[in-house]
């Protein structure tokens, strides 16, 4: 876990430096306090989902894989968890 951290927050980092954001910037789009953006660009700490999804949002498209991917994100398991959220329709409606 402790390298997975460090992974996630070096890809954070880039993502912050790809925006040419200082890490106050940074922390005033997500809505979170320097603080916090430090820990999790150090590995100390790591965003909760509704922070990954604004990282997500902020991060160029490369970036948001490479971000899913280090919280174990895959395309397979998005393909699941749609699977689970929109079950296939039996015939006859049932």
């Amino acid at each position: 876990m402790v390298e997975n951290s460090k992974a996630l927050g070096r890809t954070i980092k880039a993502i912050r430096r790809a925006h040419a954001l200082s890490g106050m910037q940074c922390a005033l789009r997500l809505g979170v306090s320097l603080d916090t953006l430090r820990s999790w660009e150090i590995g100390r700490n790591h965003p909760d989902a509704e922070n990954i999804l604004k990282l997500a949002e902020l991060a160029p498209p490369a970036f948001t894989w490479k971000l899913l991917r280090e919280i174990d994100v895959t395309p397979a398991r998005v393909r699941k968890w749609l699977a689970r959220q929109h079950p296939p329709r039996r015939p006859n409606g049932r």
